[in-house]
């Protein structure tokens, strides 16, 4: 059982949880719906970007920090004994590996961006305000893809059960799903600025990083399955 070990020893947990906040902005359908709901914003109101984008971004943060804190005290602080451990390995495999696929585009759901999308648009569709901006943030954090959810409730609750500062993990997750969009709000105004030059490179980087995490999703996984189901 080195593997899941070896994540929830040291600093290597708080890392892995920031990394899968990081994931879940850039799986395909949620970052469909964020640079929609961007795009929206600076369409509409370029000087108060800014503040729009910062009101929708910390209401994701605030949403997926309260529900994670709130669903850790509820269900308890579980003790992690060896068939804990066994039971996490297990689900960590051949999730990993699914996320691994969904993001590589080998599983699609087909029409899932697109219905998000038109989803958003039809329920906000008059001009944005800080608290519509940022209740806007409140819906799509709940909106769970697929992928997204299996990566909050399947691997970052379980872990945060699993440590004693697991408290932290939801605010941790909530960072790292945070800072690309932060990324991505300052990209797309710099390319709004320069005819959308900026916005293309940013578009070519954003495919191979989230190729590239895929192919380290999937290899994770199967070291997942070759430790808890084949050795």
């Amino acid at each position: 059982m080195g593997i899941l070990n070896w994540i929830m020893e040291g600093n290597v947990p708080f890392i892995a949880v920031i990394l899968l906040g990081v994931v879940v902005s850039v799986c395909p359908c949620t970052i469909a719906a964020n640079v929609s709901a961007l795009s929206c914003m600076l369409r509409q109101n370029k000087d108060s970007f800014f503040s729009l984008s910062a009101a929708y971004i910390i209401a994701r943060t605030v949403i997926y920090t309260l529900v994670g804190v709130l669903l850790i005290l509820f269900v308890g602080k579980i003790e992690f004994t060896a068939n804990a451990q066994l039971w996490i390995g297990r689900v960590a495999g051949p999730l990993f590996i699914l996320i691994g696929l969904f993001m590589l585009d080998v599983i699609h759901i087909h029409g899932l961006e697109n219905k998000c999308i038109l989803w958003m648009n039809r329920i906000f569709s008059e001009k944005y305000s800080l608290w519509s901006a940022f209740l806007l943030g409140l819906v799509l954090a709940f909106a769970f893809c697929p992928y997204s959810s299996a990566i909050y409730f399947g691997l970052m609750l379980p872990m945060s059960c699993a440590s004693e500062w697991g408290v932290l993990f939801p605010l941790l997750f909530s960072i790292g799903a945070a800072v690309p969009l932060i990324f991505i709000a300052w990209v797309m105004f710099k390319g709004m600025e320069s005819k959308l030059d900026v916005w293309n490179k940013f578009q070519h980087f954003e495919y191979w990083f989230r190729k590239i995490i895929a192919v380290i999703f999937i290899i994770t996984g199967l070291l997942f399955v070759w430790e808890y189901f084949l050795d």
